[in-house]
Formats: C-alpha cells, sequence, structure tokens
C-alpha cells in the first residue's frame, strides 16, 4: 500500500512489531504440533508381544471359555452362542470374509499356521467374539500380526498402538463399526471384537481393557 503528499507518490510507513517482555517473565518456549501417525505407521511402530507361559495353550483356553471375559457387569454369564474351529488354512480363508484370500492364505503358511479359533458370545442384546491364531513362534505371530494389520487398514478408522500392550493396536472397522483389538501373545495372535450394539462410552477402551485383562489374568 502506497500514500500521496502533495500530488506525489511516497512509500507507504512500515512498521515493524514491537513485542514486550517483562523483567521477570519466564522463557517461552514453543510446542510443535505432531501429526497423528497414519494406519501403516501405527502398524510399523507395533513393538514385540507379550510371553505368557510355555505351556498357555490360548485356543484351548478360548474353545472352554476359560478367557478373561469382557470387562463389563454380568460377563461371566455371557452366552456361547457360536464356535468355529479353523483346522486349516482353507478353513479360514473359506469361512471368513477377507479382502485378499490369497493374500492371507499365503500369510499364515509363512507364519506356520497350524489352527485357529473364533467364539462368539453374547450378553442381553450385546454381541462379541474372540478370535485365535496359533502359528509357529512367536516371531512368525508378530510377522503375521503385522501383514494382516497392513490389510486392515484399508477398512480400519482411529487404528492406533496400546499404551499398556506395546505389542498390540485398537481400531473401528469401517465395515461394521465393530471395535477391534489385536495382540500378540507368544506365538498366537489375538482378536477381541465389539459389537457397536455395546453401548459404552469408548469401545476401543473397553477392547484395550479386555485384552489387558487377558493378559494380566494369563500372567496369574
Amino acid at each position: 500500500m502506497r500514500r500521496r503528499q502533495g500530488g506525489a507518490e511516497l512509500p507507504a510507513t512500515v512498521v515493524d512489531p514491537v513485542i514486550t517482555v517483562a523483567p521477570d517473565s519466564a522463557t517461552t518456549t514453543t510446542t510443535t504440533w505432531t501429526p497423528p501417525k497414519s494406519c501403516e505407521e501405527t502398524v510399523e511402530a507395533l513393538q514385540g508381544g507379550e510371553s505368557p507361559s510355555a505351556d498357555v495353550n490360548l485356543v484351548d483356553l478360548a474353545d472352554r471359555n476359560q478367557l478373561a471375559p469382557l470387562p463389563v457387569p454380568g460377563a461371566e454369564a455371557a452366552a456361547v452362542t457360536d464356535r468355529q474351529a479353523f483346522a486349516s488354512r482353507e478353513d479360514y480363508i473359506t469361512l471368513v470374509a477377507l479382502d485378499d484370500p490369497m493374500q492371507r492364505f499365503n500369510d499364515l503358511g509363512t507364519a506356520g499356521f497350524t489352527r485357529g479359533l473364533q467364539v462368539d458370545m453374547e450378553l442381553g442384546p450385546d454381541s462379541y467374539e474372540i478370535i485365535v491364531m496359533e502359528l509357529g513362534s512367536p516371531e512368525q505371530a508378530m510377522q503375521y500380526r503385522t501383514a494382516h494389520l497392513r490389510q486392515a487398514c484399508a477398512r480400519a478408522d482411529g487404528m492406533q498402538e496400546m499404551p499398556a500392550l506395546p505389542g498390540g493396536a485398537v481400531f473401528y472397522r469401517s465395515d461394521t463399526n465393530a471395535a477391534r483389538a489385536t495382540i500378540v501373545l507368544g506365538r498366537y495372535e489375538l482378536n477381541l471384537e465389539i459389537c457397536e450394539c455395546v453401548e459404552v462410552v469408548d469401545r476401543l477402551a473397553l477392547a484395550e481393557e479386555w485384552a489387558a485383562a487377558i493378559v494380566a489374568d494369563l500372567e496369574t
């Protein structure tokens, strides 16, 4: 912007801003905003899984309904409505809806898949489920978790690490709005899924609390 004086155009006066700091003021610090991680970045940042006792068999415990219950009142009395055993990789990709069945088939082979189990439960109008995959070793279970969650990013909302269990993640499935927690326990990958019908303030927090309760129970 310019100003005029007596018909002549003169440069506009530019005033530099002056910041006054009181003599006794504290040193000013600047907080840098860090954008949240993408789903893929969250998956890559996951650490190793939990290490239960070597004789713990999560498939058998889930089959007998002996894992810690969903941490809501009355969950000890939840009814098991269905059990689906996966005796082979073919069973799993046939019985579970997957975006890329052959990729998952190959990932399970690389991970030394032994067997798996899905248990569906109901508590009044609420429904939730556990899926356990038994793999060849803790290292292979972590590799499978990473491959699995990379694929899950295509349908995941709000993927985040679990502060209490650094080897696990929670997210919402965009296709069903179910809350999902995925963790590695020794040679097992454990998936906990909570239907949107479960009316709590934060289902991701509930899924993480459930995972932590299962881990704590296995350590006692």
